[in-house]
């Protein structure tokens, strides 16, 4: 062969030129440069007596920057948890029948704890019971004092917070703990109460290894309304601040403990006055921590919940990536060019090049040119055939080109499960109906948000409440309304009609499904049953005497009394209606259960059932009306 056809056949060799190659950064240098830049040598814990992470906090931010399965998980926890606000909560009902009785028994229980400080134990309790009278003018006072404390502690949450508002500053410990396994909030008092809240970044802080034992004061429950100090030992670790960047070491207190500590040493001292003169007068006692963890054993560090799905995590941040240098080298092109009976030149192979490199965009710009050997010879016509070039589309190849598809869903789904929060939440709705979303999103309410709200509100109401002298309201935390409020009305509506129910009620009811705080109403007429309402019995007028009449009233034997000595007017025939209205309800009851896919058999119990009710009613009007 020629050195000629030689350099023509290596010309046309079998082959794929990739057009427009750009030179991107590989994948895999940018994430080690990202993991290098986490993990800095210099980091400003070398050297100190603390406690280090489970978990590396360069790995967990990391994680939260780089994986697709994570945010919605930790969003959906911090929202769900501490995103719908909080609402203030009676120690005592005052709006309750037995409102006396809960009077009553405060009282009792705050002169038991009383006599239980300074008696002997093992002998009888010896002190009055609350009379009546005591009771009446406890109540007086307790209504006064409610309202102003429900206004103090109002104001105290709406003005907790300077640089954000309490909701968001609850959101802000939130995520830092789903994601870090560890929120905190630095607490600044004055006149020894809590006066701020201010975040603090959880990847700043360490706690010491030491511990020290110290007798304080904890607050005790010693009835509905009442609480009082008593001395306890705790361990307490003093806590460190490290920001890096030449910034001093900042030292903090746990919260509940009372000792006076230098913010900027460390060391402990009898009193502010020798912390001023052995330090300096511009020398700062160490405030507290407030720290919201995620147990973990055998550390007092808090660790995320996901930690077992890091292998996972890391997996999908791969997997994506493979991908992304798989579509960016171009391994399945936009296009073919099919060269048949010629050749591509050097010149025009270049100037394919050069218009390909112009354009803008990634791999949808490519071209692959493919050629033959060499020119076939086509039979009768000689060497010289005439060319043919063919443009083969594969942009729909190209679309459908994506790995590790299963993988990807089944790492979602294992993160998931780490939090215990099904798919809709991190906001997946395929093959979802109403009947399963609605069953997952109660099911999660009661095992995963309800409680981790419960945990977020004894802090307040133990340790935040007690310091601000609250003693009539509780602190809890709001949740999303996820009761079926349709079922609920038609039910409220049936038991109401049965007389199972009275409006008084149903008004907390209400309010829960609602969310709202219903304006308070005056009148007896909301513990009358409704179908007694609907029926015209009107309540005896308060403060009004046995034996005097109402001005309007019957005429004299007419009027009846119930059994608990209400006064009503003009009573109709019972018999007739009442047997109506439980022939109504239970019908309407039926149906309902009906609807809810409620079976034959249970439904023929329930037929059963309401007859023997409506028996029983009849047999009640016999034994007292001898006409019915």
């Amino acid at each position: 062969m020629s050195a000629k056809e030689s350099a023509a056949t290596d010309q046309v060799k079998w082959g794929v030129s990739l057009i427009a190659k750009q030179d991107d950064a590989p994948t895999a240098a940018l994430a080690a440069g990202q993991a290098a830049a986490d993990s800095d040598t210099a980091s400003p814990w070398i050297g100190s007596e603390t406690i280090s992470p489970v978990v590396e906090p360069a790995d967990l931010r990391f994680y939260y920057r780089n994986a697709p399965s994570l945010r919605p998980n930790v969003d959906a926890m911090a929202v769900n948890v501490h995103g719908y606000g909080w609402q203030p909560e009676g120690t005592i009902d005052f709006d309750a029948e037995d409102l006396r009785d809960q009077i009553a028994v405060a009282l009792y229980l705050e002169r038991y704890a009383k006599w239980e400080d300074g008696g002997e134990r093992g002998n009888k309790p010896e002190f009055p019971d609350p009379d009546s009278d005591e009771i009446s003018e406890t109540m007086k006072d307790w209504q006064r004092q409610r309202i102003i404390e429900k206004a103090q502690m109002e104001l105290f949450f709406k003005n907790v917070c300077v640089e954000t508002s309490f909701d968001q500053l609850r959101l802000q410990g939130g995520t830092d703990m789903e994601m870090g396994g560890q929120g905190a909030w630095e607490v600044i008092r004055k006149n020894g109460k809590p006066r701020r809240f201010i975040h603090v970044d959880p990847e700043t802080i360490r706690y010491e290894k030491k511990t020290t034992v110290v007798t304080t004061d904890a607050w005790r429950w010693s009835s509905p309304t009442t609480y009082r100090k008593e001395k306890v030992q705790r361990r307490f670790r003093l806590i460190q601040q490290r920001n890096g960047g030449g910034i001093a070491t900042r030292y903090f207190r746990e919260y509940g403990d009372d000792r006076t500590i230098s913010s900027s040493s460390g060391e402990e001292y009898e009193s502010v006055e020798k912390l001023k003169a052995k330090e300096g007068k511009d020398a700062q006692p160490a405030n507290e921590l407030l720290v919201f963890k995620i147990y973990f054993p055998n550390t007092p560090v808090g660790v995320p919940r996901y930690i077992a799905a890091g292998a996972e995590i890391k997996g999908q941040f791969y997997a994506a990536n493979h991908n992304v240098d798989y579509l960016q080298n171009s391994a399945v092109p936009r296009l073919l060019m099919l060269v048949n009976d010629g050749v591509v030149g050097k010149k025009s192979e270049a100037m394919l090049k050069k218009f390909f490199a112009a354009a803008k965009g990634k791999s949808e710009n490519r071209m692959a040119i493919i050629q033959a050997t060499k020119p076939r010879e086509r039979l009768g016509a000689g060497p010289g055939g005439p060319l043919k070039i063919e443009v083969v589309d594969l942009s729909k190849s190209q679309r459908a080109d994506y790995m590790f598809e299963k993988y990807d869903r089944r790492a979602d789904e294992k993160v998931g499960q780490q939090f215990r929060i099904p798919k809709q939440y991190r906001g997946d709705t395929q093959d979802i109906n109403r009947a399963t979303s609605e069953a997952a999103l109660r099911s999660t309410e009661e095992m995963v948000f309800e409680p981790e709200r419960k945990r977020f509100d004894w802090v307040m109401n133990h340790l935040i409440l007690p310091e601000l002298g609250i003693r009539f309201w509780r602190f809890r935390s709001r949740g999303p309304t996820t009761h079926d409020t349709e079922t609920v009305g038609k039910l409220l509506e049936i038991l109401g009609k049965l007389g199972v129910m009275v409006p008084a009620e149903m008004r907390p009811i209400a309010e829960r499904l609602l969310d709202i705080e219903l304006r308070r109403m005056a009148g007896d007429w909301q513990q009358l049953p409704m179908s007694l309402i609907m029926q015209g019995f009107k309540p005896k007028t308060p403060g009004q005497a046995e034996s005097e009449e109402p001005e309007d009233g019957p005429a004299e034997g007419e009027a009846e009394q119930d059994d608990e000595g209400v006064e009503l007017e003009n009573p109709p025939d019972l018999a007739a209606p009442q047997q109506d209205v439980l022939k109504e309800a239970a019908a309407a009851l039926e149906q309902l259960l009906r609807d809810k896919g409620v079976s034959e058999v249970q439904l023929a119990k329930f037929r059963d059932s309401a007859r023997s009710d409506q028996a029983a009613v009849e047999a009640i009007h016999k034994d007292t009306d001898p006409d019915v």
